[in-house]
């Protein structure tokens, strides 16, 4: 059986992300951290880590950037998930929200809901290290003053109220996570997202497992640049002049390194476009300082959330 683990405790988005990605017939662990997800897919506790890179209406998680520069993954696979914020309490009567005077949730989740809180100035928000872990919380202690935001699943499994559903920003709120394994053990199984990427280092890119289907292809690089004149623009140029498409890019500062960035760049490309990304990527060796090729899977076009 497949081993996930994801951060958050049962209920949590990373959860709702992985059964929709890989089904029940899975082990599925919560971390209470970033971080010790981290350190539970190297030390060999799980197969696939489930983790949030970037939010429609807040943005890269930037943590989970700086996690994969230190740790040595491989991202195997994505899934987009719609996002539905729910604020759930134990009192549901007419006046439930007039009563209330803080609202627990993981920090990203609360960023997503400025808008309620500006509505609201009575409610305090205070951060929690997970959206279920919230919702945990409040079950066990049935305080009425009292509330947390999280799905509406999770209200079902901790016997809470929905006192009011999409209190995001937007309603058009996804994140986008990603299915990372420890580098070198990534094997061609597991949920239909994953079964279609290599991520193995040694692959040339673009590379599908036997009996693989891909429409769209994604791959992932980690680079720094040379300190000259136009470094950034020749890598950009690189990638137009082959014909792919930049998706993503995110700079992130070099600890110890005062004002020096790594570079994270999401690419596209389609299956016929094979050959010219691996020419893109032969020319990035000589006009980088240093790239790392992260992973290159199948591209979620999906939602799969109250979508």
């Amino acid at each position: 059986m497949k081993r996930i683990i994801y951060q958050g405790a049962q209920g949590s988005f990373s959860e709702l992300a992985a059964i929709a990605a890989f089904g029940s017939d899975v082990q599925l662990t919560g971390k209470e951290t970033f971080l010790s997800l981290y350190e539970a897919l190297q030390g060999g506790q799980a197969d696939i880590a489930v983790i949030p890179i970037e939010n429609s209406l807040i943005g890269s998680i930037w943590e989970n950037y700086d996690l994969m520069h230190q740790f040595e993954i491989q991202i195997v696979g994505e899934k987009l998930l719609k996002i539905e914020h729910c604020l759930l309490g134990i009192d549901d009567s007419e006046d439930a929200i007039k009563k209330l005077k803080r609202v627990y949730s993981h920090p990203k989740a609360l960023d997503q809901c400025r808008a309620f809180f500006r509505s609201h100035p009575w409610i305090e928000p205070v951060v929690h290290y997970d959206t279920a872990g919230a919702a945990a919380m409040l079950a066990q202690t049935q305080n009425p003053e009292e509330a947390a935001i999280a799905s509406c699943e999770t209200a079902q499994l901790y016997s809470l109220r929905v006192l009011k559903k999409g209190i995001a920003d937007n309603p058009q709120n996804f994140t986008r996570f990603l299915f990372a394994a420890k580098k070198g053990e990534t094997k061609n199984e597991g949920c239909e997202d994953t079964r279609r990427s290599c991520g193995s280092s040694q692959c040339k890119a673009g590379e599908a497992p036997l009996g693989a289907n891909w429409d769209v292809y994604k791959c992932t690089v980690l680079l720094t640049l040379k300190h000259e004149p136009g470094a950034l623009a020749e890598v950009l140029q690189n990638f137009a002049c082959n014909g792919i498409n930049l998706t993503k890019i995110e700079s992130r500062p070099i600890i110890g390194k005062p004002f020096e960035y790594l570079f994270y760049i999401d690419l596209q490309f389609q299956p016929s476009q094979k050959h010219l990304l691996e020419q893109a990527l032969k020319n990035l060796q000589e006009i980088t300082q240093s790239c790392k090729m992260l992973g290159t899977y199948n591209k979620d076009s999906s939602c799969v959330l109250h979508a």
